[in-house]
């Protein structure tokens, strides 16, 4: 950093304290977008005839319990830290995954099927 701060004709403190303002901006820049993309998925989300309007707070629910029944805290944690956690697309995936019953507080898949439900194999070919 020494010698950047000299080929920019700057003490070595003043150059660090220009970088840690670019860094600073860039950081507020980069959450303001962060924002204004989640606020454009929750807007197009919310306007969807079937996951959105008045089944918006079930939609997000339902996948957060599909996500939390395969992967637990875990993958929760992993979907938001990604971003993935703001896509219409993904949300709506879970959604229907949960509100199909194949996912009921523990996967239920290939006949494993627990306390009634319907496992995904008599889902798909009507068992």
């Amino acid at each position: 950093m020494a010698q950047a701060a000299h080929r920019a004709g700057m003490a070595q403190d003043q150059f660090a304290q220009q970088v840690a303002s670019l860094n600073h901006a860039l950081g507020v820049v980069q959450g303001r977008a962060n924002q204004a993309a989640v606020a454009r998925a929750e807007a197009a989300l919310k306007a969807d005839p079937d996951f959105g309007g008045a089944n918006y707070d079930k939609t997000l629910s339902d996948a957060k319990a599909t996500v939390e029944a395969l992967g637990g805290q875990e993958l929760l944690a992993e979907i938001d830290a990604s971003g993935l956690g703001n896509s219409p697309a993904l949300i709506k995936a879970l959604a229907k995954l949960a509100r199909s019953g194949v996912v009921k507080g523990s996967f239920v898949a290939g006949g494993n099927a627990r306390d009634g439900e319907r496992s995904l194999a008599d889902l798909l070919y009507g068992g």
